[in-house]
């Protein structure tokens, strides 16, 4: 009937394919993605795109699918900085899992995030150090391989 797949909601900026990605439905997220759904998005927007919301869920089918779809693994937002910052930063419960994924998949792990020429962000390791309270060896072991 022609629902617009790639409408984004106004107050939250998020269009169907962050929500399904959110539901952590791999064969929503494949129907939309077949149907033509955005997956990468400009960088001046404030809003992460879909692949930030698969490494905040720690779903690594949808990581995957992603990725494989065309997603960039190394957008940067000047909020939150990179995919792997955000996997770095946050409270994931395959933290492990999901760096490994990115780094394997191509994430750059000595990305800065610039704004108006300025760094905004650490490196990812240098992040992760500052803002992890109890840093782990096999990460940083990882970021360092």
């Amino acid at each position: 009937y022609g629902a617009d797949v790639n409408a984004m909601s106004i107050e939250d900026e998020k269009s169907s394919l962050h929500y399904a990605v959110l539901t952590g439905n791999l064969e929503i997220v494949q129907i939309l993605i077949c149907n033509e759904a955005r997956i990468n998005f400009p960088l001046e927007r404030t809003r992460p795109p879909p692949l930030y919301y698969a490494v905040l869920r720690g779903n690594v089918e949808i990581l995957e699918f992603l990725l494989d779809s065309g997603a960039d693994i190394n957008a940067v937002s000047t909020v939150v900085g990179s995919a792997l910052h955000l996997a770095l930063t946050e409270k994931i419960s395959n933290q492990l899992e999901i760096v490994h994924t990115l780094l394997r998949r191509g994430a750059n792990p000595n990305a800065i995030t610039l704004d108006d020429g300025r760094p905004v962000l650490k490196p990812p390791i240098g992040e992760y150090l500052q803002n992890c309270e109890h840093p782990r060896l096999d990460i940083v072991k990882l970021l360092l391989r």
